[in-house]
């Protein structure tokens, strides 16, 4: 990520940069260049796009000497599980507040935040909603105890975390990286998440030959942040 020289700091979790596949079927069908970004390798525990914005949001928790992360998401949120894995692997315990009742069987990415020793809550949807506010109780209750807290919002999904984004277009421009061979130049474009989603896609990404598709969360429904 040679293109990135202001960026914040950052603490490598992921296997980066991932690579670009050409779909050539597809793309001979519907006669465009489509490719899709492969972050389902950013590694074994860790796979996924959440990581991304994790290497800098972590990165800010470990500057501020936390020693515990809060985050929320649903029952089986990947977000979360990437959080407490991650948290974990930095030497950082984990609270997660989880959207549900308690399952009779912890299975799927609930049974890895146990593994990790992540402590979880599960909370109502009404409970749910003033998600924030939550956080922020829990972590000011950390603070008194001693603990030195560290708030991510859900799906990582603030202005830190989109460097994490950041850095994936830096892949998709960077001479040196797999993804160079993408044809024609590459510019960005953000359109609204369909109304009721959590998420909004920063893309597509346009040129005359080239439509990549870059996927990020967002805190509000409908208007993205970058």
């Amino acid at each position: 990520m040679s293109r990135l020289r202001c960026a914040p700091a950052r603490v490598r979790l992921a296997q980066l940069p991932t690579r670009a596949h050409r779909l050539s079927r597809l793309s001979d069908e519907l006669g465009i260049e489509l490719w899709v970004k492969r972050d389902d390798e950013t590694g074994t525990d860790l796979s996924g796009n959440k990581v991304r914005k994790l290497e800098y949001l972590l990165a800010e928790a470990q500057a501020e000497s936390a020693d515990i992360v809060l985050t929320c998401g649903g029952i089986q949120s990947n977000h979360c599980r990437a959080t407490a894995l991650a948290a974990r692997r930095l030497g950082m315990d984990s609270l997660l507040f989880l959207r549900g009742a308690e399952p009779e069987a912890w299975t799927g990415n609930l049974l890895l935040d146990r593994l990790v020793g992540a402590e979880t809550r599960f909370i109502t949807p009404a409970q749910y909603a003033d998600r924030g506010a939550l956080l922020a109780s829990a972590a000011a209750e950390l603070r008194a105890a001693g603990r030195r807290p560290y708030v991510i919002p859900e799906g990582g999904s603030n202005a830190l975390g989109s460097w994490g984004y950041v850095g994936l277009l830096a892949e998709l421009l960077d001479a040196d990286s797999e993804s160079a061979s993408l044809p024609g130049g590459i510019t960005s474009s953000v359109r609204p998440a369909p109304e009721g989603r959590s998420r909004a896609d920063a893309g597509p990404t346009t040129s005359a030959r080239v439509r990549v598709w870059l996927v990020a969360q967002t805190a509000d429904v409908g208007r993205p942040r970058l």
